[in-house]
């Protein structure tokens, strides 16, 4: 046999050897620690993703327990205001109004508006959609309780796009639109003879639910009043209404005689009206009065 047929079965002899080792380690490796990395990946149970499901959403089985516990609900308590707010609302052909406000006004005109009253009701009622909210937009934020609301009666439920539209032609649709029969009907219940108007007609309980026995109510007549005062009138109004608790019996005269005070001052100081504080003073009288309305 020659030299190179030796080396050649040396060197195989070698490699067969090297291979049994090889395999004898591996399967030590295998009963001592186990699987490597590489083989574990593949022996995991494969995770199937429903549709349209990201995948930040397959979550590890400790996850999935914490995020499946119902949230702990929180106490939601809202604070008292120290002032009730103003709202307005439509008052829809024969619809009754909501229950649960802390005070009940009404803007009511008697007849349709003349050429020596248009300018008047204009102007109140821009004041009034300036200055005045929603009822709908309020009560998202604060109970009824703390509400004052002033209605509007009018036939027709208004366009949803009101709100959109312009000023003037918010004003024009309560115009065209506006319920005379329904406020006569709600000065009727009044004992002094009544003018056209404008008036707020204010009671602690809606008109629906007379009181079986007498009680007092609020009736600002601003028939007199020049167009230009209309909207500070208003403006006294919400300022003065909005204090708390206002309507207790024993702060209604108060309440009266501050009102008639704010729009005597501001009567006085409007420059179209050349009257005297105390000319004032007297129709304020006239002008924003008490009613005791007789029980049922």
């Amino acid at each position: 046999m020659s030299s190179l047929s030796k080396y050649t079965i040396v060197i195989l002899v070698a490699l067969a050897i090297i291979f049994v080792i090889t395999i004898f380690t591996t399967q030590s490796v295998r009963d001592i620690g186990g699987l490597s990395p590489l083989e574990e990946e593949y022996k995991q149970p494969i995770q199937v993703k429903p549709p349209d499901t990201k995948e930040d959403e397959i979550l590890e089985p400790e996850m999935e327990a914490e995020e499946s516990r119902p949230p702990q609900e929180e106490e939601i308590t809202g604070e008292q205001p120290s002032q009730r707010v103003t709202v307005r609302d439509f008052l829809v052909d024969d619809q009754k109004e909501g229950e649960g406000y802390g005070l009940y006004s009404y803007l009511l005109f008697t007849a349709p508006p003349t050429e020596a009253t248009e300018e008047k009701y204009r102007a109140l009622l821009s004041a009034f959609l300036r200055k005045v909210s929603t009822a709908a937009s309020v009560e998202a934020y604060l109970e009824r309780k703390y509400l004052n609301v002033t209605y509007i009666p009018v036939k027709n439920n208004p366009p949803r796009t009101l709100h959109r539209m312009g000023l003037l032609l918010q004003v024009e649709w309560i115009l065209q639109n506006y319920n005379y029969d329904r406020a006569r009907v709600l000065l009727a219940i009044f004992t002094q003879e009544t003018s056209g108007g404008p008036y707020i007609y204010s009671r602690q309980n809606p008109v629906y639910l007379r009181d079986l026995q007498d009680t007092h109510t609020i009736l600002q007549d601003m028939a007199q009043a020049p167009a230009s005062l209309c909207g500070l009138w208003l403006d006294k109004f919400i300022k003065q209404a909005a204090r708390e608790e206002f309507w207790q019996e024993d702060r209604l005269f108060a309440f009266t005689v501050s009102l008639r005070t704010a729009v005597a001052n501001l009567g006085s100081g409007v420059e179209t009206v050349s009257q005297s504080m105390d000319w004032w003073q007297e129709k304020m009288e006239q002008w924003i009065r008490i009613e005791k309305v007789a029980g049922l």
